[in-house]
Parts: structure tokens; sequence; C-alpha cells
């Protein structure tokens, strides 16, 4: 009961092995936009005729119902409906707000609203259950249950605010002004004198995630008060409500005198909240930044942060004690321009989830959480994100290339000399530039680098282009100004481009392209070094094995990624590096690994070869097994 991470991680806990078995990829790259996209049709894709969304089409519950009661174990299956996990979904949809995607949030919108309990086992109105969707024909019902009533209310609101701002129909939701004030007031129902709220008013728990969340949507509702509604005094009195919520928090649940807040309020302020205990204990810790109620740019926001990630180092390889993967936790990292703890999530969950059909345990609002970090850590580090755009033909459509809307863009004219020219304002270090074309695009182009506008550098040259995005690693360049020259359509009408970003990024993989041999099953030992997410090498099953790549001549590498499969790995082993096969250095030992994602930084070396010594397996290891080992040259 209580917050509703917790019902589902104290059910499924047992599912950790499951999700450990999961590759991630040694990636050094993220392409944001394209989580922000696809995470977002995803979502979309999850919505029932009806207007549901579903949680999961992955994980079903097995279950007979009459009236609402449920018998799990038997009967037909159904997909979960969970309002808190749909209202995140959503909320990170809308951060890609398409058409298609507000209609589907419109949807969405009156799905919850004509669902709501009036009222509900509690008494209260404006609740709203887990409801179910039959597999089969996808009839919903509901169990008469819900995880939290002050939560599922609060995230709702945050939902009606992200809609609105995003180009929603607000005549929408003055039509249903009424309905959307009686599911705040679902808040309300367990606010008490303290400024709190009860979980739920059957389970007085005062949870410090609930009421971070609850602190946003009242904030939300006093936003649509004075901005939809147009009601100033219900603003105020919402707005009054949140503070009280602030209050609450910084009064009961914060402890100055251990630098950490409660992770809930019982009855005895005597709680005792643990940083070793990853749920909900630690977890909760990020919520208050997370949801407003302190600023990121505060000394508490960082302290906090910093010191999550000293218990709990292995999160950002979703190495956790839960079965669950918490992208939640990479928006924190966003906010506190974490790109490297951010990018590392991404690599995983692109071969885990985002690219192997989202299996269970992923959820939709993971997906909510991950396209609002991909967004937000994006425009903090794309250099050219609002800067200044000039262009061949259209000019004024041509700021719209770096304006972080991946729904808009510049399409030039209908000729084979069109250009658009970035100024970075000063010159900037990059090595890294992502084209994001429109349907009809420049098929051969160069890109040029300037200090000055007017004598430039090649960078860059496509021959054969073909669209989509091209995420192209150039040298590493400080320079000013970028300009693309399209010298070929694909087609009779202008090139366009959606979006251009610039980075500053990790070299490319030095490993693709070279080859890979093995002390045993050295056939498979390219699998390694392929760039593909879902394949790999392993060992025997034996101890002192050995793994290595030869990158084809001798190269400059600084960082060195090996993406372990997490039941498969060496606690103890070495990396060696030789210009000659013969005379080997080490650069890096380890007596402790503990699989996942192991990122290695070294003094830059120049060396063709490099060798894994796997010293000795794992307990619980039979063998040692890669998905991928990446070889890199980090210039910055």
């Amino acid at each position: 009961m209580g917050h509703p991470l917790f019902a589902r991680i104290s059910q499924l806990a047992s599912l950790l092995v499951f999700l450990l078995a999961f590759p991630a990829a040694a990636s050094a790259a993220v392409d944001y936009s394209r989580i922000v996209e696809n995470e977002s049709a995803y979502i979309a894709g999850l919505q029932q005729p009806s207007g549901a969304v579903l949680s999961s089409l992955t994980a079903k519950v097995k279950m007979s119902v009459g009236g609402s009661i449920c018998t799990t174990g038997v009967g037909d299956d159904y997909y979960k409906i969970e309002p808190y996990q749909s209202n995140l979904a959503v909320l990170g949809m809308l951060e890609h707000p398409s058409a298609d995607n507000l209609a589907a949030a419109k949807k969405w919108i009156g799905w919850y609203i004509g669902h709501t309990n009036a009222p509900d086992y509690n008494g209260v109105t404006g609740t709203v259950y887990v409801h179910y969707a039959k597999v089969s024909d996808g009839t919903e019902v509901h169990c008469g249950k819900y995880d939290s009533s002050d939560s599922y209310a609060a995230t709702f609101m945050s939902v009606l605010k992200k809609y609105a701002e995003s180009g929603g129909d607000t005549s929408y939701l003055i039509t249903h002004r009424t309905a959307i004030e009686t599911i705040a007031d679902a808040m309300t129902a367990t606010l008490t004198g303290d400024g709190l709220t009860w979980a739920k008013p059957d389970y007085k728990i005062k949870y410090l995630m609930d009421n971070s969340e609850v602190y946003d949507g009242y904030g939300s509702i006093a936003w649509l008060e004075q901005n939809v509604f147009g009601d100033a005094a219900k603003s105020a009195d919402y707005a009054s409500k949140q503070t009280g919520v602030q209050n609450g928090i910084e009064t009961l649940l914060w402890q100055p005198a251990a630098d950490k807040y409660k992770h809930y309020y019982y009855t005895s302020p005597s709680v005792s909240t643990n940083w070793t205990t990853f749920y909900a204990d630690a977890t909760s810790q990020l919520w208050p930044m997370m949801f407003g109620v302190i600023s990121p740019a505060s000394t508490r926001a960082s302290d906090l942060y910093t010191t999550f990630n000293t218990y709990h180092p292995g999160w950002s390889s979703m190495k956790n004690t839960t079965s669950f993967p918490w992208s939640n936790l990479t928006l924190a990292a966003a906010m506190l321009d974490d790109r490297e703890r951010v990018d590392n999530f991404m690599a995983s969950a692109r071969s885990n989830f985002f690219e192997n059909g989202h299996p269970y345990p992923w959820y939709n609002n993971q997906s909510g959480f991950a396209i609002r970090a991909a967004k937000l850590i994006r425009d903090k580090t794309n250099l050219a994100y609002g800067s200044t755009v000039t262009a061949s033909a259209y000019g004024a459509e041509a700021g719209k290339l770096t304006d972080g809307s991946l729904l808009d863009g510049w399409t030039g004219g209908a000729t084979d000399s069109e250009w658009v020219q970035i100024d970075l304002g000063a010159s900037k270090p990059f090595n890294r530039i992502v084209l994001k074309w429109n349907a009809d695009y420049a098929d051969q182009y160069s890109i040029q680098v300037s200090d000055d506008g007017a004598a430039y550098t090649n960078a860059h040259t496509e021959t054969s282009g073909n669209g989509g995005t091209d995420d192209i690693a150039t040298s590493p360049y400080d320079k000013r100004y970028i300009k693309i020259l399209m010298t070929h359509r694909s087609s009779a009408g202008g090139p366009g481009l959606k979006e251009i970003e610039v980075y500053q990024a990790e070299g490319p993989n030095l490993a693709l392209g070279g080859t890979a041999s093995a002390s045993g099953n050295t056939a498979s030992a390219g699998l390694a070094i392929d760039g593909g997410v879902g394949s790999r090498w392993e060992s025997v099953a034996a101890d002192n094995q050995w793994y290595k790549i030869d990158l084809g001549s001798s190269r400059t590498i600084n960082r060195i990624m090996l993406d372990w499969q997490r039941t498969a790995y060496d606690a103890a082993y070495s990396i060696q590096l030789s210009d000659d096969d013969i005379s080997y250095s080490t650069v890096y030992a380890t007596t402790t690994g503990d699989g996942g994602m192991d990122d290695i930084r070294f003094a830059s070396t120049s060396a063709r070869y490099v060798k894994i010594l796997l010293t000795t397996r794992a307990a619980g290891s039979t063998k040692a097994s890669l998905w991928e080992a990446g070889v890199y040259n980090d210039p910055f």
C-alpha cells in the first residue's frame, strides 16, 4: 500500500535476477531525440480504444472477476491500467506534443474523468480504481482498489497542466472543470493539519514521495485555475495548500541533523530512514527535487544526489535491489547535469527495453521519465540549442532547426545548392553533429566549420545519404560556425531538416571494424565488437581465460567500456595493452568486479591490441560473457 511504486516493487522484488540478465549497450553516444520520438510513440501505442493507457503489453495478470471481487491466478489474462503509471507516462509523452500525442492525451484525460468514483469504498469522490483490460476483447474491469488516492489525483493534475501548456484543447478542460476540481479535491480528502496527505483514507501513512507529487499537483491545479479557468481566488486557495505541503515536508520529514528526509511519517517522529535501503528510503530523497519542492540549484539537492550515488553507484547500469530499471532516477540526474549517468542508463535501456519490445519489468511510466530526462539533458548539452541559424532560402524558418522541437523544421529551395549555417555565439569545442532530416532530404552534402564565418574547413562529406538521422562523429573542433552545404536532393522538392544538434561527445568506438579472438569460443568473439546489443561472446567454464581485440593499427586510447552479461562476469580481471601482441602493459586491474557496465578510463596510451585477462569468475558465474566491448579515445 502507500506510494504506488511500493506495492508493485514489494510484490515483484523476487524478479531481480530476470532483470539482471539483460544486457546494456556499450554505446558512447545517445540519440536523445530518438528516445523522445520513439518512446512517445510507444506510450501512445499502449492506448486502448476507450482511452485507457495500458501499463505494459508484456505484463499480464491472470484473474477471474465477479463484480468487483478479483481472484488472481485463475481465469482470463488481463492487461493492467494503473492510473498513476499512466499519468506519468502521458506526462512524458507530452514532451513531444504532436497532434497524435495531444489527441492521445485528451483521450486519456477523458478516460480518467469518466472512471472517477462517486464515491469510492472510502466515501471519497474523484478517486479512480486500478482497472484491467481483458487481453481477448479489451473489456475493462476493476477490483475496487487503488494504491493511493493522493498521488493518483496529484499526477493527473500535472498531466492537465502539461496538456494545456503543450497546446492541448483548453476548451475541453473548461467543459470538464467541475470534474477536474473534484479530482483535485481527492488530494484534499486526506490532507491533514500539518500540511501532509495520507496515502489514502484507510492507509494513514504520509509518504515523502506522495507528498512531493501532491506539492506539484496542487501547483498544477492552481495554475489551471489562474490560466485556464480564470479563477484567481481558487488558484490562491490551491497555491496555499501547496505551500502547506512544502512546509509540512520541511517541518515533519526533513531531518537537518542527518541531512536526509524521512521517507514517511506515521504517528512517531522516530522513523528510521536508511541510505543503504534502495527503495524507498534512498530513492525518495530525490523526489522533492524532481517534483519541485526544492530547487535543483540548491545545495541540499546536490548533496542528496551525491549521497544517493555514494550508496547506490550501480543504478545507472540498472543494478539495484528491486526488479525494476528505475528510469525515474534519470530525471534527477538530468536536472543536476549528470550526463554520464543519464547516458549510461539510456545505453542500457536501448538494448534492454527500447529496441527489445519493452519487455517486463518495463512499464509505461518508465518511458515517461526516460523521455523527460532525454529531452532535458539534450537541451542542456546540445551546443546548437537556441543558436542563431541563417539559410540560403526561407531564412525566417531556419531558427526552427535549433529550437528543440521535432515537430517543425526548415525546408530549402528546390535547388542543389542549399545551405544552413549555425552560429554558436562563440567558439566551442565539439566532435559530434546530429542531423534530423525531413522526408525530403539531401543525399549529398558537406559540413564545414569556421572561426569567423568567412574561411571554412571541411569537416565531413556525405555522398550517399539516406535521410532519417545522420549521427556524425567528426574530428575535434573548436569553432563558432557550422555550415551544411546541400549539393544534391533526394527528390524534386527542397531538402528539409527538423533539427540540428551539436555535442561534445566521447570518441567513436575504435573496436568496431577490428577483429577479436579469445582463449575459448573464439569463433563468436566478434559478437562483442559488432556494435549490436543482442549477441554476445562467452568464455568456456573456467578461470584464467582471455579476450583480445586487434584494432588493426596502433591507436590512441584512454577509455574502455565492458558490457558484461549480469549473471556471467569475472570479479577479478585486468586490461592490458600492446603494440606488437608480445609485450603488454597493464592499465587496469580489479578483484571486485560486479558485472553490468564497467566504464574504465586511464591516461591516453598508444596501442593496437587490447587484452582482457579474465582471472577469476564471480560467485555464481559459470562463465564470463561480454555483450559489447568498446574502445575509445575521448577528446575532451
